[in-house]
């Protein structure tokens, strides 16, 4: 399948999170989120399993703690977001800001990757980030 369908899909979740976040905290703790949104992940790994078993032939440790990381990292930025909106932040000002995040995935997979950026992907990140902007204000 076409993998625009796959990044519309994440567009209209990442959006309903930013909303669905602030709704909950509107009443309840933020570590109570965190801990539901760790047992609502379980939901998205049968549905992942479900398309395709990952084969674990070959897999060395040095996979396995990168994984780990991902993980670490997605649950890091995850439970920040949890804390910035629980410390007053609005969804309309927090969304936005975390979703700059691109500019350092573009850095990394630069400077780590060794990937290459055109000119035209530099200037939709800087529109990227003036978008951001504009809309956190």
């Amino acid at each position: 399948m076409y993998w625009g369908f796959w990044v519309g899909i994440a567009v209209v979740a990442f959006g309903a999170y930013g909303v669905m976040t602030q709704r909950f905290l509107m009443g309840s703790d933020w570590r109570l989120l965190a801990l539901f949104s760790l047992v609502g992940y379980a939901p998205a790994l049968v549905c992942v399993w479900g398309f395709r078993q990952p084969s674990f032939d070959g897999l060395g440790l040095e996979t396995v703690i990168e994984g780990l990381s991902v993980g670490l990292l997605t649950q890091t930025a995850a439970v920040m977001v949890l804390k910035a909106l629980s410390s007053g932040g609005k969804a309309v000002t927090v969304v936005p800001l975390t979703a700059l995040y691109p500019a350092v995935s573009l850095i990394g997979a630069v400077s780590l990757l060794g990937e290459t950026v055109t000119p035209i992907q530099l200037f939709g990140t800087a529109l990227a980030i003036a978008a951001v902007v504009f809309l956190s204000r």
